[in-house]
C-alpha cells in the first residue's frame, strides 16, 4: 500500500469515529439515594443525560460513606475519578450501565499505535 492510500486510510479512520453535533450520554445515579443505582441497576428505570461540554467520559465510580458502599454513575473527565475509591470509565453514550466497564480510553492510544505502526 502506498503513502497517499495509508493516509487516506487512516483519516477515513479517524472521519468514520467523530460524532457531529451529538454529545455524550451517560446516566447518572447515586446510591443509596437511588437503590437502582447500586448492584441492581435497571437501565430501563434510570435517566441518561447528555453530558456538558467538557465531560469526556461516562463514570461509574465507588466510594465508601461511613459503613455504606456508594455508587454513582455520572458524566465527567478522567479528573474526575479522583473523587472516587474505585472507578471505571468509558467514551460510548449509555455504557456505564454495566457492572464491569471497559477501559477504552487506556486502549485507544495502543490500538492507534498498532494500527499507524502496521501501514508504516
Amino acid at each position: 500500500m502506498d503513502y497517499k492510500t495509508k493516509c487516506l486510510f487512516l483519516t477515513f479512520l479517524l472521519i468514520s469515529h467523530i460524532k457531529y453535533g451529538e454529545s455524550l450520554q451517560c446516566y447518572t445515579c447515586s446510591s443509596p439515594e437511588a437503590l437502582i443505582c447500586g448492584n441492581d441497576f435497571s437501565p430501563s428505570k434510570a435517566l441518561a443525560v447528555p453530558c456538558a461540554g467538557s465531560e469526556s467520559v461516562c463514570i461509574k465510580g465507588k466510594s465508601r460513606v461511613g459503613g455504606d458502599i456508594v455508587v454513582t454513575r455520572t458524566c465527567g473527565t478522567q479528573s474526575s475519578c479522583q473523587l472516587f475509591e474505585t472507578c471505571q470509565v468509558c467514551t460510548t453514550d449509555k455504557c456505564n450501565s454495566s457492572t464491569s466497564l471497559k477501559f477504552h480510553l487506556m486502549l485507544l492510544p495502543l490500538v492507534g499505535l498498532t494500527i499507524i505502526k502496521s501501514f508504516f
